[in-house]
């Protein structure tokens, strides 16, 4: 099963206020409208590979959204992930076959605000509790449909999703646990002080896991704390870009910090503290002599 990224959902108790700190950091999303489920709607954020987050709230702060609503309503930032196959059910009945528990296929829509439907099939893998493992999704409507590149990245210095980074309490087994399922080779290791953690990446893969550091690192405990608020599901998402002093020239990003063999920088914003950035490619990386 590949790792192909589709979105990331970024989960904030209030739509409009997420849209204008976005916006502020130089990332303005686009509404997308209200999911058919009537609890939750969302706006997008599509880059020019094809991947979008996805800035996602409750429709009425009396009604307790469908989706995520623990991440929702404690502006969690990085909440879910979600991987596109090109059949749900039948990547849920290989899951299967690995011993994971699977929930699914579900279908799901939204219209959006120029009435166009847009409708897609999803699956979930793991145990419902958690959001460690992604979700899948496959598109019944033409993707474009469902999201193009925004304005206000399109052409610009990022180019998509580059790294979702999952917390995890157990390092050792849920490194071991994705790789059966998805086929991976044996991660990287390194401690990121900076980011609080323990970081195991994946060779060519969008995915890293981080596990909080126990060493009375301030970090390391807002990241244990983390895990004890939402569980095991996302923490931070990364932005690829070639070049990391370019891109602070045209978005709000903090000094760059080293994140094993490549630099990562964070969004200048209070809500999403170490929870979106920007990593450069492991092309630029490679290239350069920091």
């Amino acid at each position: 099963m590949n790792l192909t990224i589709d979105h990331a959902p970024i989960a904030r108790s209030d739509l409009d206020d997420a849209t204008a700190e976005f916006s502020r950091i130089g990332l303005e999303p686009e509404y997308g409208g209200a999911h058919a489920n009537g609890t939750t709607h969302m706006a997008v954020l599509g880059f020019d590979d094809g991947s979008y987050l996805e800035l996602i709230s409750g429709t009425d702060p009396d009604v307790e959204p469908d989706l995520w609503p623990e991440p929702i309503e404690g502006n969690a930032g990085p909440c879910a992930w979600c991987i596109e196959v090109e059949d749900v059910a039948e990547t849920l009945k290989r899951a299967i076959d690995t011993g994971t528990e699977v929930r699914g296929p579900v279908n799901m829509a939204r219209e959006r605000p120029d009435g166009t439907r847009v409708e897609w099939d999803v699956g979930f893998l793991g145990e419902q509790s958690s959001e460690e493992f992604p979700f899948v999704i496959a598109d019944r409507t033409p993707r474009e449909f469902r999201v193009t590149p925004t304005d206000s990245v399109a052409g610009g210095p990022i180019r998509g999703i580059e790294r979702v980074v999952v917390a995890v309490r157990d390092l050792d087994g849920s490194i071991e646990s994705f790789r059966r399922l998805f086929g991976l080779a044996r991660p990287e290791r390194t401690e990121v002080r900076d980011f609080g953690g323990e970081v195991a990446s994946f060779p060519g893969e969008p995915l890293a896991l981080a596990t909080p550091l126990d060493d009375g690192n301030s970090a390391g405990r807002e990241l244990d704390d983390r895990l004890k608020t939402y569980g095991e599901r996302p923490c931070a998402c990364l932005l690829g870009v070639e070049d990391i002093d370019v891109a602070r020239e045209r978005y709000a990003l903090g000094d760059p910090i080293e994140w094993a063999d490549r630099r990562v920088a964070f969004f200048d914003a209070t809500t999403l503290d170490r929870r979106l950035g920007v990593v450069e490619t492991e092309r630029a990386a490679s290239a350069s002599d920091r």
